[in-house]
């Protein structure tokens, strides 16, 4: 089932959750729910409220989706959708570009105390500390090949082997993934297996440019300064067809704030220094 496009509400995170994880994981878990706690996806673009439909009619299944589209569109808010209405279920977010070969299974599967060096205490991954939950894979195609093959596994048995023990561990989390790359092209090319690709992309949403709507920018924009005296009537169409999409309309609004604008973009006074 291929499903066209979406969107999100903002979901906190279980302080339960959270006490189960290593501190500097789940500060940056905090940090993400935090950073994102008023956020909602803006869009007057019939095609992207048809998104919003496709999300409430998927939010409840336990398929695995993949997120398609380019930086600065929302697919991490897009994940976050998958949550639903369930105050109860907590969001994790993984970078897989950051993601050390030497901590994949650790952090992930968990460890038994002892297994390894500085393994202190028996710790449960994310995948089994989420439970309920979405674990949001952002960038899978940044995952090397060899960390693939072990999450195409675990996908597919809904089961981990943490670290040191020798039994596995059920899992019972939702799978979200996200990338801006064209993943066909990466299987093509050998970079991304091939079984995995069809494993996480039965359920395909992909988020459009801001280039492609437009007349979104006043509204996004009007969201991110509701609680300033600033009133944003235009946005240059320069910073709407830029690659950032709405990280470049986030930036500009803070420039303005900073450094004082016209409609049109920097004041020139400021150069190149800032």
């Amino acid at each position: 089932m291929k499903l066209a496009h979406l969107l999100p509400h903002e979901v906190d995170l279980q302080s339960q959750a959270l006490a189960a994880m290593p501190a500097a994981f789940a500060a940056n878990i905090l940090k993400s729910a935090l950073a994102r706690r008023a956020d909602c996806y803006i869009t007057n673009h019939p095609p992207s409220q048809q998104l919003i439909a496709c999300a409430k009619l998927i939010a409840f299944r336990a398929e695995p989706v993949l997120i398609t589209g380019p930086s600065g569109t929302g697919k991490e808010m897009i994940a976050r959708m998958m949550l639903g209405n369930r105050s109860d279920a907590a969001f994790f977010p993984v970078n897989c570009a950051g993601l050390v070969d030497t901590l994949f299974e650790s952090l992930l599967f968990g460890h038994k105390r002892g297994s390894f060096t500085g393994a202190a205490s028996d710790k449960p991954g994310i995948l089994v500390t989420a439970r309920d939950g979405v674990v949001f894979f952002d960038e899978i195609g940044e995952l090397p090949l060899n960390q693939q093959a072990k999450l195409l596994r675990v996908i597919q048995e809904k089961r981990v082997l943490p670290v040191g023990h020798d039994h596995e561990v059920p899992i019972m989390c939702r799978f979200v993934f996200a990338t801006n790359r064209n993943l066909q092209v990466e299987v093509a090319d050998h970079r991304f297996r091939e079984d995995l690709y069809y494993r996480i992309s039965a359920i395909t949403l992909s988020t459009y440019p801001l280039s492609a709507r437009p007349d979104d920018a006043i509204l996004i924009a009007d969201h991110i300064t509701t609680d300033d005296d600033e009133t944003v009537t235009h946005v240059p169409d320069a910073i709407i067809n830029s690659g950032g999409n709405v990280r470049a309309l986030e930036n500009w609004i803070l420039q303005r704030r900073v450094f004082g604008v016209g409609a049109d973009g920097i004041n020139p006074a400021i150069g190149d220094n800032c």
